[in-house]
């Protein structure tokens, strides 16, 4: 690597990896998140605002492959995606997620570029190893399978950002202070009945799968019904649908914070945080300035915020001035940036990423506290 560079007239950056929580990961998943971490790291080294991967066609179309399999929704089908904020001021780029792997190895063999195998790619016990032993036969069926599985991919992740857009507004038409409104529900097209589903019951705490979501959907027109949901539990009555979380599952067992890695659907506590690229309906904020990964989580002691055309104050001190009740803020979100600053706190108004023009928009909504029992502010 150093001597390619130096033969190409350019400086080289190297990071060896140690000490990655294998055990709480796994080893693909840990160095995946220690790759992307130690780039960011040599991006500032650098002085880089563009971090370049090599990921092909055939890399997207193995995702979709692998996905597929394990059962995965629309967003994770979308496949990996061609640019996403990697740190403050950085971008990660995949410029050849369209090029087929073969034109990229038949390049670097004409132009005498040097390239490395990961022997993990043929290791049988990996999941992505085991499928490129199947590829042949797969090819069989479909000579362009390739070119077809990618091009799936790409619309799936346009159609998934379009519908996750409209859920969010969906969920807060069908949503009232007791409840879903089932007649509402039953009135959304299925798509975004799924998704207004998903987004209420990951509000609660609760984590309904396939199966769960069509038995809920059949249900929509009956007098009443109960159903056990992982975590929880789902009830209709009086024409209300209500998510209500295991008592077991108490406040000391909830989790403390979310990691929000990308575009998506996220449950802290009782609230539920939903994701989306570009500018829609709800809070608007500038990756460039707000980068992934954020944290959804509570208010600490000390954490300190700037609203938007203000000055830096501690959080607590910001809600008594806003005469929020003690008893509330326990139960109010924060929303902090992959540099640890809060950029988001409910209650008062928003931080600088969300004001002024937007050069990597995505739009956020937390759902309205919908447990009367707590006082959220709704």
């Amino acid at each position: 690597m150093r001597s390619l560079a130096q033969s190409l007239g350019l400086p080289c950056f190297v990071e060896r990896l140690t000490g990655l929580p294998l055990a709480a990961l796994g080893l693909e998943a840990a160095a995946r998140e220690g790759r992307y971490a130690a780039l960011a790291r040599l991006a500032l080294e650098a002085g880089a605002s563009v971090v370049v991967t090599a990921h092909t066609r055939r890399d997207q179309a193995e995702t979709l492959l692998l996905r597929l399999a394990r059962g995965a929704g629309p967003g994770a089908l979308g496949g990996v995606r061609a640019v996403r904020a990697l740190a403050p001021g950085i971008s990660l780029v995949r410029p050849l997620l369209s090029v087929p792997r073969a034109a990229t190895e038949a390049l670097c063999k004409q132009r005498g570029l040097p390239f490395s195998n990961d022997p993990h790619n043929v290791d049988p016990a990996r999941a992505r190893a085991a499928l490129r032993s199947a590829w042949p036969v797969l090819e069989a069926l479909n000579p362009q399978l390739e070119a077809a599985l990618a091009g799936t991919a790409r619309l799936l992740a346009d159609e998934d950002e379009f519908i996750a857009r409209h859920a969010t507004s969906a969920l807060h038409t069908v949503s009232t202070p007791h409840g879903l409104d089932a007649r509402a529900l039953l009135a959304l097209h299925p798509a975004l009945q799924r998704r207004c589903l998903i987004l209420a019951a990951l509000g609660k705490g609760l984590r309904p799968e396939r199966r769960h979501l069509e038995m809920l959907r059949a249900s929509l027109s009956s007098s009443s019904f109960a159903l056990d949901l992982p975590g929880g539990r789902a009830d209709l009555a009086r024409g209300l649908l209500r998510f209500q979380r295991s008592s077991r599952a108490g406040v000391a067992r909830q989790t403390p914070e979310v990691a929000v890695g990308g575009p998506g659907s996220y449950a802290w506590r009782s609230r539920s945080l939903s994701v989306a690229r570009g500018e829609a309906e709800g809070i608007v904020v500038d990756l460039a300035r707000a980068p992934f990964p954020w944290t959804f989580r509570g208010h600490r002691p000390g954490d300190r915020f700037r609203p938007g055309g203000g000055r830096t104050r501690k959080v607590a001190d910001i809600w008594i001035d806003a005469r929020i009740p003690r008893e509330r803020r326990s139960f109010l979100a924060v929303l902090q940036d992959a540099t640890g600053i809060l950029f988001w706190v409910e209650g008062v108004r928003e931080g600088e990423p969300c004001r002024g023009r937007k050069t990597m928009p995505v739009t956020f909504v937390v759902s309205p506290e919908m447990d009367s029992s707590t006082g959220g502010l709704g």
